[in-house]
């Protein structure tokens, strides 16, 4: 991976140290102070407007392992694994902790073969769609069900530091929008509380399924996601981008390596999956939308959007018909270019001469 090289996205001068002399944290090459979880929280509040609750893993509503088979990793498959770790993880539960028509709080505890009353990794997203303002929050371990409030300063809920949490690097996955949408838990569309924005067809404010993570903004909250970035891309000839962005991501001055299109994309549109049981009319294939069996011509879609980012993240030459689009960043960062003038990618326009992906057998 390479440092990246938009050299106008810079740190607005609020006399914060880690700006100037000491480096750029908008660009990766500086620091601001490290946030407590207590100012972090307070912080995300203001900026978001709802805060993000006690809550109980166990009140969730369990994420569907249909059509189980085999017992644990790797030899479990399912209808709709998980996209993060290839897994089934039963037990796993999902929940939205708080929802007003500008944001949103969701809650994922993975359970990883914990016992009851237990979870392995519990994570928290808070997201205003009007202003883009996102906080992400982490734990990881032998979690009890029972969670304090990031803000509670007498909490005892263990969770991580944001500087810790933003280590994790959540934006190299979560890289065309905040939530990533992929069948595990969009299986939850029909759930009346506890399902993701933009998986049902009824959810009004917070939809249409089609278009969902393709025009809302996004932004990043704390000192220490500042260096934060994603870039959607548009290819031509590629429909991809008709419904959502096709994404790309850097932290602390790097390209990251996973994510919609370098990942997801090609993952979405294989011959088979990880830990997914065969496509068939019961476990229909993750892209596109409503079809159910492999599709060559869609898997080179998304091989050609893959070549595209690949080429983005490693300097170039990009390939014909292929560009790139800053525009999600930190809060104290300068709007990206192209932010505030194209809020979502421009349909596809139909092919001149097909992308054939580069050193790719598709």
């Amino acid at each position: 991976m390479r440092g990246i090289a938009v050299a106008s996205v810079c740190c607005v001068a609020f006399g914060l140290a880690g700006c100037g002399d000491d480096g750029d944290p908008c660009l990766g090459t500086g620091t601001l102070p490290t946030e407590s979880l207590e100012e972090f929280s307070g912080k995300c509040l203001e900026a978001i407007g709802l805060p993000v609750p006690a809550f109980n893993c166990d009140e969730g509503t369990l994420v569907p392992t249909t059509n189980l088979t085999g017992v644990g990793t790797p030899d479990e498959t399912c209808d709709a694994p998980n996209v993060l770790n290839h897994e089934c993880d039963p037990g796993s539960k999902f929940q939205v902790l708080a929802q007003t028509e500008e944001a949103i709080v969701v809650a994922h505890c993975r359970k990883r073969g914990l016992p009851d009353g237990f979870y392995e990794d519990i994570a928290v997203i808070q997201y205003n769609q009007v202003n883009g303002a996102t906080c992400f929050y982490q734990a990881l371990g032998n979690l009890p069900a029972e969670v304090s409030a990031p803000s509670d300063p007498d909490g005892t809920f263990p969770w991580q530091t944001p500087e810790v949490t933003a280590g994790q690097n959540c934006v190299s996955c979560h890289d065309n929008g905040p939530l990533v949408r992929s069948p595990y838990l969009a299986q939850l569309r029909d759930e009346p509380v506890n399902r993701l924005p933009g998986t049902n067809p009824d959810d009004n404010v917070w939809g249409p399924r089609f278009g969902w993570n393709k025009s809302q903004p996004y932004t990043f909250v704390g000192n220490d996601f500042q260096s934060w970035k994603v870039e959607f891309l548009s290819v031509q000839g590629v429909s991809c981008m008709a419904c959502h962005r096709m994404a790309v991501s850097s932290s602390n001055g790097e390209y990251n390596s996973a994510g919609t299109s370098l990942a997801f994309g090609p993952e979405s549109t294989a011959a088979t999956q990880a830990a997914k049981n065969p496509h068939s009319e019961v476990s229909p294939i993750w892209m596109k939308p409503d079809q159910v069996f492999y599709d060559e011509d869609v898997e080179i879609e998304a091989l050609t959007v893959e070549a595209c980012a690949q080429a983005v993240v490693s300097g170039g030459p990009l390939p014909a018909g292929c560009s790139v689009t800053p525009y999600g960043a930190g809060d104290t960062c300068d709007p990206p270019l192209g932010a505030q003038a194209v809020l979502a990618p421009p349909d596809s326009p139909e092919p001149l001469d097909p992308v054939t992906p580069v050193g790719l057998n598709p």
